[in-house]
Parts: structure tokens; C-alpha cells; sequence
């Protein structure tokens, strides 16, 4: 995805995850975390975090592309794989588009009193990538991964 990212690689050190499908860029920049997601289809993307493996107790901001638009969620995830919405201030921005691949970049808060999980540099945080060839944001995914993330 070299290329895509000017604003997320400039700043610092950016991790690249793969599963499920997809793809992602994941940079700390500051106390904010900027993400860049590639699907593999129309849909919607969800990218979740969570200091422990599974997704009980995760977080998840998801993203459906529209023709007229994104449409923007936050999940948490009490008892899988059941998710219900959530209201907070941890996503800070979330743009969308849409074609043979759905491409989702995000800004969520990393830290304070907005973020789900305080993000610490070399801090384990446990990633879930999904995805959804549905743009019904309680259709299950199509697709999903768990990976490490330190950054």
C-alpha cells in the first residue's frame, strides 16, 4: 500500500497488518490512532481493539461505504459474537470509498479519558480486522483476523 499513505507514514513508525482479506496501516501519532484499511470488496470494515486475545471486550469501529456516503459505528463487544452500538468520542474521524476494493481511513483517539484502551508505545494491543461483503453493519463478516499489534 506504498504510496496511499503520505499523512500516515510521516508520522514515525507504521505497522502493516494482513488477514482476512485485508490489509492495514496502523500508525501512534501522539495520542491519536491513524489507520488505512483495504477489504477486499464492497462492504463495510471493522477494525477493533482490545488488550487481550478474542474479541470479548473489544472495540470496534466500523465503516459502510455507501453510494451517498460512509456510515460510521462504534461496537463493543460484551459477549461474542453478539456487538451492540456504543457512544463515545473515541473515533475521531472516518472517510470511506468504495469499488472492487472498500478503503477506510480512520483517526481514533490511542489515550485519555475518549480511548477505549490507553495505547502505549511497545504495549501489546490485540487487533481485529473484518470485513463484510454486506453493507448492513449487523451482518456478520465475511472474513475475520486477529493479530498482535506493538507500536
Amino acid at each position: 500500500m506504498s504510496g496511499v499513505l503520505g499523512w500516515l507514514t510521516m508520522v514515525g513508525a507504521v505497522q502493516s497488518l494482513t488477514g482476512a482479506g485485508m490489509q492495514a496501516d496502523v500508525a501512534l501519532d501522539g495520542d491519536v490512532l491513524r489507520v488505512h484499511i483495504e477489504a477486499p470488496g464492497p462492504g463495510w470494515v471493522a477494525f477493533g481493539i482490545s488488550d487481550r486475545a478474542g474479541l470479548r471486550g473489544a472495540h470496534l469501529a466500523m465503516v459502510a461505504v455507501l453510494d451517498d456516503g460512509s456510515v460510521l459505528a462504534e461496537h463493543h463487544v460484551a459477549d461474542p459474537p453478539q456487538h451492540h452500538p456504543v457512544q463515545s468520542r473515541w473515533i475521531r474521524s472516518a472517510t470511506g470509498k468504495d469499488g472492487a476494493r472498500t478503503t477506510v481511513d480512520l483517526v481514533l483517539v490511542a489515550r485519555g479519558e475518549d480511548a477505549p484502551l490507553d495505547i502505549q508505545p511497545g504495549s501489546p494491543t490485540f487487533v481485529t480486522l473484518a470485513w463484510s461483503v454486506s453493507d448492513d453493519l449487523t451482518h456478520h463478516s465475511a472474513a475475520r483476523t486477529e493479530v498482535v499489534l506493538r507500536l
